[in-house]
């Protein structure tokens, strides 16, 4: 296949390689390659030198689907690899004018002034908000003005991911490779349908092992954090609690339904390999409630460093908590917040809340 674009998705538990049809700026996910290994946490890969490997066996899988050969691609950066750092700037003109976009571009000064991330890279940066004479805007192209503000995002990758996935790639003969955020490529997928991209709102990724929180405002990012938690800690959880083994558990776990007002003895009933494996719903149940209000309690901590977050609405996304019934209404309880279900459009299968990769796909549809 010709002119196709390739995008790898950097998960906790699994890399995907997307090839996509990119035409007018819009994006279609033609094939896709994925592989479970190790996963990340707390901004270290687990297994540091199985990466190569499995970034050559993803890449020859795609190779042979394609019946050719990758020689550039796209890397999504996961949070936990990234930083967001946001700044204002103000500009008088003596004189009312119009900004061209070169001229707004050229507002994003000081791109790499940040001493104290040394160790990172700026791959991005966008406009918040602009406010034209005192009236805050989404955008200023043809709007006549004297006094600039721009309120910038600029998000930065460590250098150390950098290395290591030019390294992976090389190994596989990709020479080209860029980097996009991931979190702020699903950020904008959010914005796309929110009535004021000028008041703020929360996503929440849950995957297996981390979460990431980022809160988007007009083209950008306010804030970036992510902490390792996610929905691998309830099947720890099952696995010490219940005495399972980590397939029982995972079995179990995708049972779940915490809408369920269950009897004394009522069990959940999985069968794995022949095998019946059972559970009381009211035990299962508090274990996996009790690890979802201990990720949603720590999603409050992450918004309480700013008084302006305090009630802003969240789009929860990942296969972490999202597939749980009755997660939404236990998340608005213990967050105090409204929770919106955030799903990749005209999917409702078993991937609709794997955002990251439509997210992706669409920022770098846009960029090219």
């Amino acid at each position: 296949m010709k002119n196709l674009t390739y995008i790898f998705d950097i998960g906790s538990s699994k890399i995907s390689l997307l090839a996509c049809n990119i035409h007018k700026g819009r994006a279609i996910i033609v094939t896709s390659v994925e592989k479970l290994y190790d996963g990340f946490m707390d901004g270290e890969f687990f297994s540091t030198n199985d990466l190569p490997d499995i970034f050559n066996d993803i890449v020859q899988n795609m190779n042979e689907k394609i019946g050719g050969k990758i020689t550039s691609a796209y890397i999504g950066v996961p949070s936990e690899f990234s930083a967001c750092v946001c700044k204002r700037v103000t500009r008088n003109f003596t004189q009312s004018k119009k900004l061209n976009e070169e001229e707004i571009v050229k507002l994003f000064d000081g791109v790499n002034d940040y001493s104290k991330y040394a160790d990172y890279t700026v791959i991005n940066y966008s406009a918040l908000q602009y406010i034209a004479d005192g009236v805050p805007r989404r955008s200023i192209v043809n709007v006549r003005l004297n006094e600039l503000v721009m309120d910038c995002s600029y998000i930065l990758v460590k250098n150390s991911f950098i290395e290591l996935m030019q390294n992976c790639c090389k190994r596989c003969g990709i020479e080209s490779v860029d980097f996009v955020s991931t979190a702020l490529a699903q950020a904008q997928l959010v914005m796309q349908d929110v009535e004021d991209v000028l008041k703020p709102v929360a996503i929440v990724d849950v995957g297996h092992i981390t979460t990431s929180v980022a809160i988007a405002k007009g083209e950008g990012l306010l804030m970036l954090s992510s902490f390792s938690l996610g929905g691998g800690h309830i099947t720890a959880d099952l696995i010490q609690i219940g005495n399972q083994s980590y397939q029982d558990a995972e079995l179990i776990k995708h049972k779940v339904s915490l809408t369920i007002q269950s009897k004394k003895d009522e069990r959940y009933i999985v069968y794995n390999k022949g095998k019946t494996i059972s559970t009381l719903i009211n035990i299962t149940n508090d274990i996996v409630t009790s690890r979802i209000e201990n990720i949603a309690h720590v999603i409050n901590q992450v918004l309480s460093v700013d008084d302006s977050f305090k009630n802003i609405p969240i789009y929860l996304t990942g296969d972490g908590l999202c597939n749980f019934r009755g997660v939404k209404n236990l998340l608005e309880v213990v967050t105090n917040r409204k929770i919106y279900m955030f799903t990749t459009n005209l999917d409702n299968g078993k991937d609709k809340y794997q955002t990251s990769k439509i997210g992706l796909a669409n920022l770098i549809g846009d960029l090219i």
